[in-house]
């Protein structure tokens, strides 16, 4: 019996397929590294290797239509600006409420997985790319954060090592006030969660630094 490829491995191989250029190499080689040590991040690789049905993966696709990402692994960019951001945040805590380095991985790179598979590339009729260069097609439109949560839960499902509370709260309200569903839970989630907006600056900040690209 043949011993069983490495995740990291495989994962790699798939990337240097379908994403050749050294940029977006990088990016995987720098994935790939933050999560060999987190094992709940590791079982998350696959999800990003797969093709969606807009015929990208999470390497390929952007952060938006047309605003902060909206190129070629714009999502794979802002996410891991996401997770050095939140990494220096946390180091302002006190030691005692500094969260663990697996889940500064896990919400930096995968709290917009939401977004993945819903961005379209658009084109004139004359093919050529349109200003705005993409447009969005949700075929699962379980809203934004909480849609993150419950792909990531239904694929650590099985392995028994789904999200902490501590996790699915800042991924869930990783958009803050721009959450319309934020004023609701807000006084809720100041009461419970002291650091419930630290994923939102974070994201936030990656945002507005990184504009029109």
């Amino acid at each position: 019996m043949s011993a069983k490829i490495p995740i990291e491995y495989e994962f790699i191989r798939l990337m240097k397929e379908w994403l050749p250029s050294p940029e977006r190499m990088d990016l995987v080689n720098k994935v790939v590294q933050l999560v060999n040590e987190c094992p709940r991040a590791k079982l998350l690789l696959p999800y990003l290797t797969m093709k969606q049905k807009n015929e990208m993966s999470w390497f390929d696709e952007p952060a938006s239509t047309r605003y902060h990402g909206a190129s070629i692994g714009g999502l794979a960019r802002h996410s891991l600006g996401v997770y050095y951001m939140l990494k220096k945040l946390n180091l302002e805590l006190p030691a005692n409420r500094q969260l663990p380095e697996e889940t500064l991985v896990i919400c930096g790179l995968y709290h917009d997985l939401c977004k993945s598979g819903i961005y379209y590339p658009k084109h004139l009729q004359s093919k050529a790319l349109a200003a705005t260069p993409y447009e969005t097609q949700d075929l699962y439109p379980m809203g934004h954060g909480e849609k993150s949560v419950v792909i990531i839960n239904e694929i650590l499902r099985p392995s028994n090592m789904c999200l902490t509370q501590t996790e699915s709260i800042l991924i869930r309200w990783h958009m803050g006030p721009f959450d319309r569903m934020y004023a609701t839970y807000e006084a809720h989630l100041k009461a419970a969660y002291q650091f419930h907006l630290m994923l939102y600056i974070a994201d936030h900040f990656c945002t507005m630094m990184e504009g029109d690209e």
